[in-house]
């Protein structure tokens, strides 16, 4: 979570938690269940307008219509008090609004939530990645797996509403430890990518994709035992789960790695070169040449006449 203390912090990523103006509302704040529930679907897609309808079919199921549409006003005058005790009027909220025949969560108010968080960061590493600043990258991941605490909402995983953005989160995080595990190895720390892989196997234990990074990072840290097992543990999940074999590309990994030398995992060497902000025209070839050599090298030398784009 960010360190600016906002007047609404939430966190839904392990457990539902919220903090006013820095305090945590503890469970004898809230009058009972349901409007902690109804809070947490409007957040589910913030500015977002739910209908009287959805929010009495998510929150009461099937009911007399008139009362359910009764409990829930007061469930959000509730939600409302909660949130902001010192209200002239509960209509007058700045986070709860209602809009036409619906309600919604203000995503201009001033708050913090956790799964927005998430993907702010994991969207700031992937673009770093993508430019090879791998230390930016490696901070900025390992920010994102440390806010996710486990997964969306435990307490409502059976709820219907809850299911897509719980499945949204832990592809969002399962992102964040396959960038980490790629920003590691490009600076040699093959022990901890490993140790990375192992948690994004658990996470996505019928993804390949842990399971090649892993197998690579063996091979590299010269461990050919250890990446085996590791593709035997891969076919065995999914024959137990999906009565299905890995992939040609898989297996083909495992065959190159018992004959032959690996993909190459690319490696990066600090240096105080600039980071390009706009494009190099017209010299495509010199470029990848020049970061073929950086990555090898720690200094190359470019000779020629002045003006031809040294610089």
């Amino acid at each position: 979570m960010s360190a600016k203390i906002e007047p609404l912090s939430i966190r839904l990523l392990g457990r539902f938690e919220v903090w006013r103006n820095g305090l945590q509302i503890v469970a004898q704040d809230w009058p009972r269940r349901k409007p902690k529930w109804l809070f947490a679907l409007l957040l589910s897609n913030p500015g977002s307008v739910f209908s009287y309808d959805m929010l009495i079919d998510s929150l009461f199921g099937q009911s007399d219509p008139q009362k359910a549409r009764q409990n829930l006003y007061t469930l959000i005058n509730q939600l409302r008090r909660t949130l902001e005790p010192d209200l002239p009027r509960a209509a007058d909220s700045r986070f709860i609004l209602r809009k036409g025949e619906g309600y919604c969560f203000n995503a201009d108010a001033p708050y913090s939530l956790d799964t927005e968080e998430l993907a702010r960061l994991v969207r700031q590493a992937d673009h770093h990645r993508a430019t090879r600043r791998w230390d930016e990258a490696r901070d900025l991941y390992q920010q994102a797996t440390e806010l996710y605490r486990g997964d969306y909402l435990p307490e409502n995983r059976y709820d219907e509403w809850t299911l897509g953005v719980r499945e949204d989160c832990t592809r969002i995080y399962a992102d964040a430890l396959d960038g980490l595990a790629d920003s590691l190895a490009a600076t040699r720390d093959f022990a901890t990518a490993i140790s990375v892989c192992r948690r994004l196997i658990r996470v996505q234990p019928h993804s390949e994709r842990g399971y090649r990074k892993k197998m690579n990072l063996h091979h590299r840290s010269g461990q050919p035992a250890e990446a085996d097992e590791t593709f035997d543990a891969c076919r065995r999940a999914l024959k137990e789960s999906l009565a299905a074999e890995p992939s040609r590309e898989l297996r083909e990994l495992h065959d190159r790695i018992a004959n032959g030398p690996a993909p190459e995992i690319e490696q990066w060497i600090p240096n105080n070169l600039p980071h390009p902000v706009t494009p190099f025209v017209g010299r495509a070839e010199a470029v990848k040449r020049i970061r073929e050599l950086l990555r090898q090298k720690r200094l190359a030398t470019l000779v020629g006449m002045g003006g031809i784009g040294k610089t």
